[in-house]
């Protein structure tokens, strides 16, 4: 995974975490072997995990109810 696109993504993923109000993640983790980057709020019990993929599983089921 390129450095520079993990990193474009944390930031625009912070630039919408900011729009929607949320303070600063206390953590934030990069995991290279699923390509996802997560983002931990302690107080709002809040984790959001950013997949770096093109597609997950999820994104393609049929059955997911929307």
């Amino acid at each position: 995974m390129d450095i520079d696109r993990i990193q474009s993504a944390r930031r625009d993923f912070m630039r919408i975490a900011e729009q929607a109000g949320l303070p600063e993640p206390d953590e934030v983790h990069y995991f290279e072997a699923e390509e996802e980057l997560e983002f931990v709020w302690h107080e709002q019990k809040l984790a959001v995990v950013v997949e770096l993929d093109e597609f997950s599983a999820a994104a393609v089921a049929d059955d997911v109810p929307f």
